[in-house]
């Protein structure tokens, strides 16, 4: 018997291949009192087995996130390469912006490196000092943030400002461990050029109160509270910026500076034509989709109206998403809504038997590989690295997680012990006034493509 993770011990028999099936598993899940949405398509046979309110409309979390990357391969490509551009005129250093999201410490295209080549070009155009750091932000206009997400929550790194161009995905990231003194140690990790830090995180012995403390920006530091327990080991943080694009310029500033490029008001009006750096849609994929980062769903959605519309706005985005998906699958349901790109947003509307029309759509399509790669895989990576564990699952499913407050989700192909592929689909929304733990739903569904997989042994 496999051992799904999360579900309750009395409910671990229900997985049983002799036992359990997927009308099972939606009957107890609905009987808790969840919404459940499923169907389940056999897509070497090209038949549906397994529907389940497949046509009622659903809140998505990050499965909307499918949506988005299929848009936006289907309509760039593979190929697509994001651009940020530089040029210098009149002695000022103008930064073009293109959206980029790839630009992460640590990273293939970690920003330290990329500043450093933009001051390289520099001296090598004997450009020793530009009078000030200007960005174009071109067609990336208006809000940061998509309309419907949580504004209490715009501190956290789930809930990063985009931008025409960002570091580290709108965020800082910095470790605090126990100190030698009376206070924590407070490194900056990123973004480069850093942010001076205000205040201190405080050591103490009492376990609980050594479990509240944080780090948020005030103005232009970082400002620590709190207490952090002396036995702790230590801990690495990311919370959002409070403006993705001012704190690119500055990183870019403190960059050039340390390579010897100055910022002064005396500098030379010179000039320098545009050179560009680019990173690869293919670099964007897996932080998406295998990592669920909300920034870089969104950042596809402002660059995908940019490129098609000239419009790098959310609401250019958000309907060159839905028409390109029109495209790629024929008519919408007229239930389907997309009010972002990542799914944060409780706007957002999806039918299970589309996200599996969708999904068998990818599979069909040329980006159907650079698709399924940047899908987590079960007990392996990603969302999914601490679920499917143990054999047989294991590496055998590739679907995509969401969960956000009273929702939880998973969509995506598994093979069954034939070695058939389905293609599934799983939304569960509990209706207020229900009490239902993203864990149980977790469980559920774990059950249900456990049951899928067993399909080749006769289990319906």
């Amino acid at each position: 018997m496999t051992r799904a993770p999360y579900l309750p011990l009395l409910a671990l028999a229900a997985l049983a291949p002799a036992q359990s099936s997927v009308e099972s598993v939606v009957a107890a899940a609905e009987r808790a009192g969840v919404r459940v949405g499923c169907v389940v398509r056999d897509v070497d046979a090209g038949k549906s087995w397994y529907r389940h309110r497949s046509g009622e409309a659903f809140i998505p979390a990050s499965n909307q996130k499918l949506m988005t990357v299929a848009a936006f391969l289907h309509r760039l490509g593979t190929d697509y390469r994001f651009r940020t551009g530089f040029s210098v005129a009149n002695g000022e250093l103008v930064i073009h912006a293109g959206g980029d999201p790839n630009w992460i410490t640590d990273g293939p295209h970690d920003p330290s490196r990329m500043f450093a080549e933009v001051a390289t070009r520099l001296t090598e155009a004997g450009i020793g000092a530009v009078r000030r750091i200007r960005l174009d932000a071109g067609a990336f206009r208006g809000d940061t943030r998509p309309s419907g997400w949580p504004s209490d929550q715009f501190e956290r790194a789930y809930a990063a400002p985009t931008g025409g161009v960002l570091t580290d995905a709108g965020c800082f990231k910095v470790r605090v461990r126990p100190g030698s003194g009376k206070n924590a140690s407070i490194e900056v990790l990123a973004p480069p050029g850093g942010f001076p830090v205000r205040g201190a995180i405080r050591m103490t012995k009492d376990k609980k109160k050594g479990s509240v403390w944080g780090i948020r920006q005030v103005d232009d530091r970082l400002q620590a509270f709190g207490a952090l327990w002396t036995k702790s080991r230590g801990t690495t943080m990311r919370a959002a910026v409070v403006d993705a694009e001012a704190t690119f310029v500055r990183a870019c500033e403190r960059a050039l500076e340390a390579r010897g490029v100055r910022v002064a008001a005396t500098a030379a009006a010179r000039s320098l034509d545009r050179f560009d750096l680019e990173s690869t849609v293919a670099t964007a994929l897996r932080p998406v989709l295998a990592d669920s980062s909300n920034v870089h769903a969104e950042q596809l959605v402002r660059v995908l109206g940019a490129e098609r519309a000239g419009k790098g706005t959310f609401d250019a985005g958000c309907a060159e998403v839905l028409a390109a998906v029109r495209d790629l699958c024929g008519e919408l349901p007229s239930e389907i809504a997309a009010v972002d790109g990542s799914g944060l947003s409780r706007g957002n509307r999806l039918r299970p038997d589309f996200v599996v029309t969708l999904l068998e759509a990818v599979l069909r399509s040329p980006f159907v590989d650079e698709f399924l790669d940047a899908l987590p895989q079960g007990g392996v990576d990603g969302t999914l690295r601490r679920r499917f564990t143990g054999a047989p699952l294991k590496g055998r499913v590739r679907a995509k997680t969401g969960t956000i407050r009273r929702v939880s989700a998973l969509s995506g192909v598994v093979r069954d012990r034939g070695g058939r592929l389905h293609a599934f689909s799983i939304l569960m929304n509990v209706p207020r006034g229900k009490s239902v733990s993203a864990r149980r739903m977790r469980g559920w569904q774990d059950g249900i493509v456990t049951a899928i997989h067993g399909r080749g042994d006769g289990v319906r």
